[in-house]
């Protein structure tokens, strides 16, 4: 699909894998127009409520399952998401939930479905598969069911973000400038940008310590009171997020 982004020889491809607007375009194709998009982008991310109700119920009762709903709807960054246009990050959190309710109750099945979904959305939320399914082996739940998370996330993101995407820019890594104090001189690609989080760790804390930073945690995590962040496994839940927008250097949209 070509696009007008990047002139005209760049391609959506070489920026984003979003094969899930094939399934958008079952109903775009009878309502075609942005609100179209917008609705069914405030649905699917409303709609992550509902497995998430459930994997709640059964580990703490029917009345916190509702109340951990409840309060997903209410927090305030999801409708921050939903306000902002329309993207196709957001729209993987209800597989995603999806596939770890199908997992707790040996769905597997309705499980594959949902990862392959997920999959489909965005390159990026199979790296957030990979964490979620990474979380499952360490805690010692439904490690089998985890295990294919991981694996398949993080084949599907290696796959989509450094052999796919790249072969539609002649090689070069989408918006690698976002993350351009991170790249060793000489360096190329979001590889290089590892190298350095990895083996330069201090200077890596000294990008992180701006006061945007320190107000886009303090929005995603002060509605929880960093509730989430009270066991280690919270981190590891945070850290492709964490790669992903803290790691950019001078780019305030991010």
């Amino acid at each position: 699909v070509r696009s007008p982004f990047g002139g005209p020889e760049a391609t959506h491809a070489g920026n984003h894998q979003t094969y899930f607007a094939y399934v958008l375009a079952l109903v775009y194709r009878w309502f075609p127009g942005p609100e179209t998009l917008l609705a069914l982008q405030a649905l699917l991310m409303g709609a992550a409520a509902i497995p998430l109700f459930f994997i709640a119920r059964r580990a703490l009762g029917p009345w916190a399952g509702v109340l951990l709903a409840y309060l997903y709807l209410l927090y305030p960054p999801l409708h921050g998401a939903n306000l902002y246009d329309f993207h196709y990050l957001p729209l993987g959190t209800v597989f995603l939930w999806a596939a770890v309710s199908a997992a707790e109750t040996r769905r597997h099945v309705w499980m594959v479905v949902a990862l392959v979904l997920a999959a489909s959305v965005r390159e990026d939320v199979n790296a957030m598969m990979a964490a979620l399914g990474f979380m499952m082996v360490v805690e010692g739940k439904h490690v089998k069911a985890g295990l294919l998370m991981t694996v398949f996330g993080g084949l599907m993101f290696g796959l989509l973000k450094f052999v796919v995407m790249p072969s539609y820019t002649g090689g070069h890594h989408s918006f690698l400038h976002q993350y351009q104090d991170l790249v060793p001189k000489g360096g190329n690609g979001y590889p290089a940008v590892l190298v350095t989080v990895f083996t330069n760790p201090f200077y890596t804390l000294t990008t992180l310590l701006e006061r945007d930073k320190l107000y886009y945690m303090l929005q995603i995590m002060g509605p929880f009171v960093f509730f989430p962040l009270r066991r280690a496994v919270g981190l590891l839940a945070c850290l492709v997020g964490i790669f992903f927008t803290l790691l950019s250097t001078h780019y305030l949209p991010q």
